[in-house]
């Protein structure tokens, strides 16, 4: 089972300015009643550009970072 992740979207910071939803490659994001919602959740790329353009900062790409052990079980870091 994959899980699938979206970015984050804080509804008391958007204003609704639809520049989310205006300039999505994939078209994932429209501007619902509430404002932005993930209407095509898998059309998201997570390329990171409804993040850049968002004027007041409501959008925000969460990144996990992932470190394999070494085959040894050593730390890699």
């Amino acid at each position: 089972m994959t899980e699938w992740v979206l970015p984050a979207i804080d509804g008391g910071k958007c204003i609704s300015c639809g520049l989310c939803a205006e300039k999505c490659p994939g078209q994932a994001v429209e501007i619902g009643s509430q404002g932005p919602v993930f209407s095509h959740p898998m059309a998201c790329t997570y390329c990171g550009i409804c993040e850049n353009l968002c004027p007041v900062g409501a959008i925000s790409l969460e990144y996990e970072i992932l470190i394999p052990a070494a085959e040894n079980g050593e730390s890699t870091l």
